[in-house]
């Protein structure tokens, strides 16, 4: 009876985590195709204001579909690798670990660029507004 328990809770415990794990990575997937069509959007109607900032555009954008791209590639490899813990073949496949570690990365590099570019362009915002107002008071 105990060895029954026992199995049970192991099948639990590892659907529980399998599916957690696809949630995540299902998460990552979504937030990162948000934050490209969020990134361009903001390119096109905002605009850049400096040359570094074009370049800080650029790589959160590549940032965020490296992560895009590592995710499907780790839902493909998780099937093959399914498929090969069920038909009995051993398996150690240190890529998906690789794989794991490259999507949370990019994906945290574009969050930290997507960031400097927000706080960068409301600065810029800030400083046209000011120098707007302060023309205003010297033709006044």
């Amino acid at each position: 009876m105990s060895d029954e328990k026992d199995v049970e809770f192991y099948a639990a415990s590892a659907n529980a985590w399998f599916n957690t794990k696809l949630e995540y990575d299902k998460s990552l997937l979504v937030l990162s195709a948000g934050a490209i069509g969020l990134l361009i959007t903001l390119l096109t109607t905002v605009g850049v204001s400096s040359f570094t900032l074009l370049v800080v555009f650029f790589a959160s954008i590549v940032s965020f579909v490296v992560c895009l791209i590592t995710v499907l590639a780790i839902f493909f490899r998780n099937a093959k690798h399914l498929e090969e813990l069920i038909s009995g073949k051993k398996t150690n496949d240190t890529i998906l670990g690789f794989l794991d570690s490259l999507s949370i990365s990019t994906f945290i590099l574009g969050v930290i660029l997507a960031s400097f570019i927000g706080l960068e362009t409301a600065r810029n915002n800030i400083i046209s507004k000011e120098t707007i107002v302060s023309d205003k008071k010297g033709t006044d």
